[in-house]
């Protein structure tokens, strides 16, 4: 079974070019929240759960502009903790913002997310070892690991590559220190 080992307490930072796929982009945008000042994210799709995560962000504190193909975040005025409830319903996706807002806020209320056509697929958090159910779960608890004090083992992720191409390299080229791992 694969996992990954994530070590958290890194400044994350950097420019990486994205190909522009929703399940690419979205956790890049939860992410955002990390980096002083925010970021700027080139081939970002003009889709509605960008949208949708731009809303929330904007909720928060943050302010999100899309020009030319860029999302444009800026999240020095981040100053919210509870994720809006009508806004975080419309898209699954805002469980992403979970660690983020933890990491910069110390404290989040999220409400469970919604916009799957599935069903309820529950998300279920451990501690320093977790488990996901779904591709969504498992990065969500992969970005939570960045924000995160010390090492976060995210157990069962094999599933993240269907929608999430190798987020990893992504992320590790922003400077986060994340490596896959051979559970026992």
């Amino acid at each position: 079974m694969e996992g990954f080992r994530v070590l958290g307490g890194e400044k994350i930072e950097g420019e990486v070019c994205l190909q522009g796929a929703k399940n690419a982009v979205l956790p890049i945008l939860a992410a955002a929240l990390l980096p002083e000042g925010g970021c700027a994210i080139r081939s970002c799709p003009d889709i509605r759960d960008v949208r949708a995560m731009a809303q929330i962000l904007d909720t928060l504190g943050c302010l999100c502009r899309m020009e030319n193909g860029e999302m444009q975040i800026d999240n020095s005025g981040l100053c919210r903790w509870e994720m809006p409830e009508g806004l975080s319903k419309q898209i699954r996706s805002s469980v992403f913002l979970l660690g983020p807002i933890l990491a910069k806020m110390r404290r989040a209320t999220v409400p469970y997310p919604g916009g799957c056509e599935i069903g309820l697929r529950p998300i279920d958090l451990h501690g320093a070892r977790v488990t996901a159910r779904d591709l969504r779960g498992e990065a969500a608890l992969v970005i939570a690991g960045l924000a995160a004090r010390g090492e976060t083992l995210v157990e069962n992720a094999g599933i993240i590559d269907r929608g999430y191409a190798r987020m990893e390299d992504t992320l590790r080229r922003l400077g986060a220190r994340i490596d896959r791992v051979r559970e026992a």
